[in-house]
């Protein structure tokens, strides 16, 4: 079964996404295409209201995540000093963005997209996900998160701290209590570096900041907002919604994994 098709000569073909997901033969010109496509709704900035980019149904194993970015900034296109909307540019919203990447083949959630911060709708159903990144903080506003149809054994804790109106997740892939045990009985913290302690006398920092000075490898404590190589993970099952979810709690000390235990149950 195909999920492209012709129309009319001289046209290129046209997806369609209502048939099933996981089309393993769609090839990779195809895919570049409606790539292309999608990111044109982000190269123009300003206004309020809502943009999605459409990336379903398209076998992608990975996410586009730097043209997403690049488009977002506005970087891919540049406008001349005429061509600028200046009643845009001065609009006190920025336009919000649903990125749609349900029922690909993509097995996590890159870095990147975490720095487009508009994102309000983030649409993962049907993928082969099996964690998500504690960076998901910095969506503030995220309001919609479907997650369903993925292998997913634990969420950040972070999670709980978005003002979520629309959230789905499959359940039967989650850590038992007995692997949440075992996990937590293997947590061992090495003494930090003279880096991160500087990092920690100097306050909060951006995940942007940390990342442009080449410090890709620092996480952000759960529990203290503390940067750290050494970050150790905490398992502990909290109810959400009518979910009772396993949470993963990123802690950068004993202390914080002492406090984070009482804090969040």
């Amino acid at each position: 079964m195909s999920q492209w098709s012709r129309h009319a000569a001289g046209q290129g073909p046209k997806r369609n996404v209502s048939l099933p997901i996981f089309f393993e033969s769609i090839q990779e010109e195809d895919q570049q295409r409606e790539a292309k496509e999608a990111l044109k709704v982000l190269r123009e900035q300003g206004g309020p209201y809502t943009k999605t980019v459409d990336l379903r149904c398209l076998s992608l194993k990975t996410i586009p995540a730097r043209e997403i970015l690049r488009a977002w900034r506005g970087l891919d296109s540049p406008r001349s000093v005429n061509e600028i909307d200046y009643e845009q540019m001065f609009t006190p919203e920025e336009s919000q963005i649903v990125l749609d990447l349900q029922g690909n083949l993509l097995e996590e959630v890159p870095n990147e997209i975490f720095e487009i911060r508009s994102i309000k709708g983030l649409l993962l159903r049907s993928n082969r996900i099996e964690r998500i990144s504690p960076r998901i903080r910095q969506l503030a506003k995220l309001s919609a998160l479907t997650l369903a149809n993925n292998p997913i054994k634990c969420l950040p804790v972070e999670i709980k701290q978005l003002g979520l109106t629309q959230f789905t997740v499959s359940l039967k892939d989650f850590m038992d209590e007995e692997e949440i045990e075992e996990r937590n009985a293997q947590i061992s913290f090495k003494n930090k570096t003279l880096s991160e302690l500087c990092l920690e006398k100097a306050g909060p920092l951006s995940f942007e900041f940390l990342g442009k000075s080449g410090g890709n490898s620092y996480e952000m404590c759960s529990v203290c907002d503390g940067f750290s190589q050494n970050m150790q993970e905490y398992y502990v099952i909290l109810p959400y919604r009518e979910y009772k979810i396993p949470f993963v709690v990123s802690v950068c000390s004993r202390e914080c994994q002492i406090l984070g235990a009482s804090r969040f149950r």
